[in-house]
C-alpha cells in the first residue's frame, strides 16, 4: 500500500482518474452522495480538494467513528499564505514558524470546541471529542510534522478529523460543516499571515533563532553551557515542564562566572557561563542543584518565550547520566570502570540484561562518549551509584583490591 508523501507537491496527490484536483464544490457533492450510508464508504474521500486558497489532501479515512480518526493536510502557497520571506532565511527560522503554527493551531482547537460545547454550535465536537486534533507542542520548540515548510513553495498543517457517524451512517450535513466551513475557518486563521498576531510570531521566531545561535557560540567560548540572569528554573511540578508562577527566586549568577554574550539579534544577555573542564555544582538542600541541573539537560533544546528557561543553552552533545538499575547493556567496553567482574565477563565486551547500579552507569557513560559523541557529561549524585562516581582515600585503605574506578578519578582522561 502507498503510504502518503512527506512532499505536499506529491503527484499522487492528485485524483488518477481524471489528472485533476476536484474543486470544493466537488467536496459537497461528494459528502452529499455518501449521506446515510455506511460509515466505510467515507473512505472515497481519500483524495485532493482543492480550495480557492489551499489543497485539502486525505491522506487516510477512518474505517469507524470510533477508531483513530481521519488524517487530513491543508497545503497552502507560500504566496498565498503571505509570510515574510524572513521566514525561509533558515532552517532554523522554518522550525520556529512551524512550530508557532502548530500552537496556534491547537489553542483554536481548544477555543473552538470549549465555545462549541457552551453554545451547542455543531461541528466543532463529534461524540463527545473535538473534531480536529493535532499533534501539540510540549515547552521545547522542535522539528515536527505537524507543520512543514517546503522548500521556498508551500507550508503545509497536518491534522486529524473525526468524521460523524451516528449508528455508523455517514452524516452529510454534519460532515460538511466540519470539512467545508470549520476547517476552512481553522485553516485561515492559522496559515495566512494576515490573520497571526505579527509581533508575537516575530518575538517567536526571534527567541529561537537567538537560544539557537547563542547554543552554536558555547565552543568558541570556551563554554559548555550558559545560563542567563533572570531566567526562571523551577517547574510547577516534578512531573510538569511550564513555568512555577507566584513568587519565584530568578537565577543571578555568581559573579565570578558571570559573562555578557551577544545574540543573534543584536542584543546582549549577561549570565553565568561555565567554562569547559570539571564543574561542581554544590549547596545545602532544596538549594536549586538538581533544579539547575535539568535546566542544562534540556538546554540542547529551544524553548517556547515565557517559559524562563529561553535563554539556558548546553552544548548540542550534553548528556544526563544516570543509574538504571535492571537495564539491558549489549556489547559495551566498560573497562575504563571496571576492571574484574563476577563470573569472569568481559568488561571490554559487556553485556547483561539486569546490570546493576555501577555497570548500568559505566555503560550510559560509555555509551555517551563512544557511541553518541557526547562531549558534556551531566550527574547528578541523587540518581548516581554512588562507588561509581567517588571514594575517598579511608575507602581505598579498607578495601585494597576494589574492582570499581571511580569517575572522579578518570575524569579528566575522558
Amino acid at each position: 500500500m502507498r503510504m502518503p508523501s512527506t512532499d505536499y507537491r506529491d503527484p499522487a496527490c492528485i485524483n488518477s482518474t481524471t489528472g485533476t484536483k476536484p474543486d470544493w464544490a466537488g467536496l459537497a457533492r461528494d459528502l452529499d452522495a455518501l449521506d446515510g450510508k455506511h460509515y466505510r464508504v467515507y473512505r472515497r474521500l481519500s483524495r485532493t480538494y482543492q480550495h480557492r486558497q489551499f489543497s485539502l489532501v486525505v491522506d487516510r479515512v477512518q474505517n469507524d467513528p470510533y477508531t483513530s480518526p481521519s488524517r487530513l493536510r491543508a497545503v497552502m502557497r507560500w504566496t498565498q499564505a503571505g509570510f515574510p520571506t524572513r521566514y525561509l532565511k533558515s532552517e532554523v527560522h522554518k522550525i520556529a514558524l512551524c512550530d508557532y503554527v502548530t500552537r496556534r493551531c491547537a489553542a483554536l482547537i481548544t477555543a473552538k470546541s470549549t465555545e462549541s460545547d457552551a453554545t451547542r454550535s455543531e461541528g466543532w465536537s463529534v461524540t463527545r471529542r473535538t473534531a480536529f486534533n493535532i499533534n501539540a507542542p510540549g515547552q521545547e520548540v522542535l522539528p515536527r510534522s505537524s507543520a512543514i515548510v517546503n522548500g521556498t513553495d508551500t507550508i503545509g498543517l497536518r491534522f486529524t478529523a473525526h468524521l460523524p457517524g451516528p449508528g455508523r451512517r455517514c452524516r452529510a450535513a454534519l460532515a460538511r460543516q466540519i470539512l467545508m466551513a470549520n476547517l476552512v475557518e481553522l485553516v485561515q486563521l492559522t496559515l495566512l499571515y494576515g490573520n497571526l498576531d505579527k509581533r508575537a510570531l516575530d518575538a517567536h521566531v526571534t527567541s529561537v533563532v537567538n537560544q539557537h545561535q547563542l547554543r552554536q557560540q558555547l565552543y568558541g567560548l570556551g563554554l559548555v553551557a550558559f545560563v542567563a540572569n533572570r531566567s526562571s528554573l523551577p517547574r510547577e511540578s516534578g512531573a510538569g515542564a511550564r513555568p512555577m508562577t507566584g513568587d519565584v527566586v530568578s537565577f543571578k549568577s555568581p559573579e565570578e562566572l558571570e559573562i555578557t554574550v551577544k545574540l543573534a539579534d543584536g542584543s546582549t544577555v549577561r549570565g553565568m557561563g561555565i567554562a569547559r573542564g570539571i564543574t561542581v555544582i554544590t549547596g545545602g538542600g532544596f538549594n536549586g542543584k538538581s533544579t539547575l541541573l535539568e535546566a542544562l539537560e534540556l538546554g540542547v533544546y529551544d524553548h517556547i518565550p515565557g517559559d524562563g528557561r529561553e535563554l539556558i543553552v548546553a552544548h548540542p552533545t550534553a548528556v544526563k547520566i544516570r543509574a538504571e538499575d535492571g537495564r539491558i547493556v549489549t556489547g559495551t567496553d566498560i573497562t575504563q570502570f571496571l576492571g574484574s567482574l563476577p563470573g569472569g565477563k568481559d568488561a571490554m565486551c559487556f553485556s547483561t540484561e539486569n546490570a546493576s547500579g555501577s555497570t548500568s552507569m559505566a555503560a550510559n557513560i560509555a555509551e555517551a562518549l563512544l557511541e553518541v559523541g557526547c562531549k558534556t557529561l551531566l550527574v547528578d549524585a541523587d540518581s548516581s551509584a554512588t562507588n561509581l562516581l567517588v571514594r575517598d582515600e579511608r575507602m581505598q585503605m579498607l578495601i585494597q583490591h576494589e574492582p570499581t574506578t571511580p569517575l572522579i578519578s578518570v575524569a579528566r582522561a575522558l
